[in-house]
Order: C-alpha cells, then structure tokens, then sequence
C-alpha cells in the first residue's frame, strides 16, 4: 500500500490481461454478477489511477470545503486556486529550465503544485507547507497520487515532502536582511504560491520576525512573498496570485524595497473582474498574478503585462511588452510598481514621468473610498481637456463622467 492509501497500480497491460483470463475462467451465469462487479471496480480503480493530479486534487479540495466550516476556512484564509487559474499559473512558471526543486508555501490540497507537477518531464522534488492538518493529510495524498500517475504516464519520479509548519516562522531569518546570507539550506528552482491575505497583528511572532520589511500592520500574504523569494537560487522564478495592494503605498514600502532587491518581474497578469477568480468562494479582492525571477536587472528587461476580465478568458489574453522601466522604477524611494496593461495605461505612465510637481506641492489630497455626488465634497477639478489635466489617464471608479466632462474626485486642502 502507498500513502494515499490506494494500491500499487499494474500496468495498464496487465490489468486487461488480468481482466481478459478471468472472462474466459468463467462458464456459466451464475458467476456473471460477481465477475462484471468486480470488472466495473476495475474500470473504477484504472479511472481514479489515471485522473490527472490537478484533477484530483482540486476534487479533495471541494471534498474539504463541503466537511469544513466556512468561518473556519475564512479565519485560515483557506481559498483554494479554481483550475484554470491553477493551470495558468503552472504555464507561466514553466517557462525556461525543468524545475528540479518545487516550493508550494500554503498549499492546501496541494492545487499548484499538481498542476505544476502535470508538466514536469524529469524527475522533480516538492517541498509543500501547509499548516491546516486536514489539507496536509490531503495535500499528501494528492501528492502521491501525482508521484503514482507520473510514473505510470511518463516514467518520471516525483518525490515530496509536506511539511505541517508555519512557513514564515521556520524562514522568518530570512526575512531580515541583515542577517540573509547566501548559504541557505534548501534552494528551490520555482516557487509557486496562492498564500493566505489577512493582516497580523503588530504582536504576532510573524509580524515581529518581518518588522525589518514592513511598517505598521502586515498582510501575511507579503510574508510569505518574500519568504519564498529568499528561498529560491540564482535564477529560480517565483509565480504568485495576490492581492495588489503591495504594488504602492507606505505600509509596502520596505517590503517592496526588499522584494524588488532579489526579483525581477518578468510576467504580469491582471483580472477586471474583483470576483471571478476565487469565485467559488465569493473573495472580493484585486487579484494579480505575477512571475518573477531571482536575479538583478542588467537594463534592457522587458515584462510582459496581460489582463483579462476573469477566469471565462483568461487563456485568450494576449501579453504586451512593457520596459521593466515603465513598470518598476527601481531608483525610485517608493519603488512603486506600475501596471500598464493597454494604450491609455502606457500615455499615463509617460506623462507622469514628465510631471515635476506633485500632488502635495499644489495643494492638493487625495482621498480614497466611495464618492459622494453632492455637496458634500469641497470641491472638483474639472477637466475639459484631457491632455491637459495631470489626472486625465486616470480611470478608476473615483470619476464621474457628466455631459463628457471628465471629473476627478480631487479633494482641496486649501
């Protein structure tokens, strides 16, 4: 008996020899239904052998979410990766060498790194953390029966530890810079993760053990970016979905600072849709995917930026290539990273680069949150030429379109 508590299957050969020898063994009618049971347990058994590890363990994670309270996934930030986001993923950090030595922080049912693992072509090793012991038990069995269907489809060995640690306390040295050296243990090639998003309190053993690369609150998620981003070698990619509240702001500025210190963004995907890509599980979130790969930007890097509204055409998007310059501005002290992902995004980036004034300088605070229609505001700037107006390229929810007068809800201080 393996692991995940299935038998060793047989070749598939054997299996219908097997089945052929005791057709022929039987002659008469009476031994028929227990021959054609045991037949119809074999088509069983050969099905659930050859279900893809993606497959299967996309099945356990439905199974779990079914047994388990949903405050009890919440509190976790348990949100299992849908398929085809899963597969994405895998495809992005795919590209390049065969990885040899796979990272899975917060693996659930072990979602990413099956579908990783459908295309792997050598032999490969999977660390995979998760601490939920029902998803480790789970993860585990996924991963075996991964290893089992490998073996028996492409010959290749897959080896795997799951691990029942909270990955950030068992890498938080790391996460400090003063004391990050280049001797570490266990080098991954590829990193490939959906942590969990929640803030920590500034008391949490994490929170204290990152306080070198964030300010104020942390969301656990940036934890676990640049845990895994310090665990791969020279040249290992990282591909992560996350929510893009890190990309600007005070509270990530260390973390960017120190993340963009070790990766280079080489792919970027966005969904218009703040609901469809965990769907199932109604998260209300600005997702993006990014793949990033550990080295230092020698200066020509190009990043490739796509988007789609949600899941339903996430493998129609097509990619443009957008200047690592006009993404990350790593000279920058905010080192805020831009995403344009269409024509109007890369005349926004353009102009602002030639803008010498900001915001503050003219008197002028930006707020964010719901707008309010009414007189309640101070006051608008109206924009009646948008080549002319350094807040034209914007297009978020905070406008009001009124008779083709664009109006940006800029609050005056003065």
């Amino acid at each position: 008996m393996t692991r995940s508590g299935y038998p060793r299957p047989l070749p598939s050969q054997w299996r219908l020899d097997e089945e052929r020898q005791i057709a022929c063994d039987v002659g008469h009618s009476s031994a028929r239904k227990p021959i054609v049971g045991f037949l119809e347990r074999m088509g069983q058994q050969r099905e659930r052998v050859l279900e893809t590890p993606l497959d299967n363990a996309w099945r356990l994670a439905e199974e779990l979410s079914r047994e388990k309270a949903t405050d009890h996934r919440r509190r976790l930030a348990q949100f299992f990766t849908p398929p085809e986001v899963a597969r994405f993923l895998a495809r992005l950090a795919s590209t390049g060498r065969a990885p040899k030595r796979i990272l899975d922080p917060g693996a659930g049912t072990g979602i990413l790194a099956c579908a990783l693992t459908e295309r792997l072509t050598e032999s490969a090793h999977v660390d995979a953390y998760e601490i939920d012991r029902d998803a480790a038990d789970l993860c585990e069995q996924a991963l075996s029966h991964a290893a089992k269907w490998l073996e028996t489809e492409r010959g290749v060995t897959l080896t795997f530890e799951v691990r029942r640690d909270d990955f950030v306390l068992q890498n938080a040295e790391y996460l400090n810079p003063g004391l990050y050296t280049a001797d570490v243990g266990s080098k991954y090639d590829v990193a490939i993760l959906n942590p969990p998003y929640f803030k920590l309190p500034k008391s949490d053993p994490r929170s204290m053990a990152a306080q070198s690369i964030v300010h104020g609150q942390p969301n656990i998620y940036a934890l676990f970016m640049g845990c895994a981003a310090s665990l791969l070698e020279p040249g290992g990619v990282m591909v992560s979905i996350t929510p893009r509240s890190f990309a600007a702001g005070d509270y990530f500025r260390r973390f960017r600072r120190y993340l963009f210190s070790m990766i280079v963004p080489e792919a970027i995907h966005l969904f218009g849709s703040r609901r469809d890509a965990f769907r199932g599980d109604a998260v209300l979130q600005e997702n993006v995917i990014i793949r990033s790969r550990r080295g230092v930007p020698g200066g020509s890097e190009v990043v490739a930026v796509s988007e789609s509204e949600g899941i339903a055409d996430l493998n129609a998007s097509e990619a443009r290539l957008v200047p690592l310059r006009d993404v990350v501005d790593l000279a920058s002290t905010d080192i805020t990273l831009r995403i344009p992902a269409n024509d109007l995004d890369d005349a926004v980036v353009e102009f602002l680069r030639g803008w010498t004034s900001s915001l503050n300088s003219l008197g002028l605070l930006v707020s964010t949150g719901p707008l309010v229609a009414s007189g309640e505001c101070n006051s608008f700037v109206q924009s009646r030429a948008r080549a002319q107006s350094p807040f034209s390229g914007c297009t978020t929810s905070s406008h009001l379109l009124s008779g083709g007068q664009l109006l940006p809800t800029v609050r005056c201080s003065t």
